[in-house]
């Protein structure tokens, strides 16, 4: 046999002819054990029977969150304002309201709190709520990316609820 590049040699070395037969032959190498999906998700099966404004499901990875009622969409966004609204939201999208009134936390005083045996700053904010608490409480937020839902409609047409749209 002829070497493709002049002064190689063309053996393989013995480590790699044993990798190869090993894989073929279903050896994996060493390394952490394999994740048996399907019993992952099974195990975490999820029934919802009614509509509970007090218990919506959240399903996410930590990058990305769904909020759902028992449709297993946001159909009955309505029901969900007073407690957990329904949403979707991303590590990623975020919106700040407009500040006209010049508002900034560093008006405030920080108080130290022990967490887990280290000094944390918080602006202590005493009294009653105004619209500057209000404000800085508020933003930067998580923008609301939109509801997906079912239209439901009756028979002849007409609208039997109010379907949900995008935000």
């Amino acid at each position: 046999m002829r070497n493709a590049i002049p002064g190689r040699s063309a053996r393989v070395p013995a480590i790699a002819v044993l990798l190869v037969l090993g894989l073929q032959a279903g050896i994996r190498p060493a390394g952490p054990p394999r994740i048996d999906r399907r019993a992952l998700v099974t195990r975490h099966g999820v029934v919802l029977t009614r509509l509970d404004p007090e218990s919506p499901l959240s399903v996410g990875n930590g990058e990305f969150a769904f909020t759902v009622d028992a449709t297993g969409l946001q159909t009955f966004p309505e029901a969900y304002e007073q407690t957990v609204p329904l949403g979707t939201l991303s590590q990623w999208g975020w919106h700040t309201w407009p500040n006209p009134e010049n508002w900034h936390i560093d008006r405030f005083a920080f108080t130290q709190f022990d967490s887990h045996g280290r000094a944390v700053g918080y602006a202590d904010i005493p009294g009653s709520r105004t619209p500057e608490i209000d404000w800085l409480r508020a933003n930067p937020h998580r923008l609301h990316l939109g509801r997906i839902g079912f239209k439901l409609t009756r028979a002849d047409g007409t609208r039997a609820v109010a379907a949900t749209s995008a935000t």
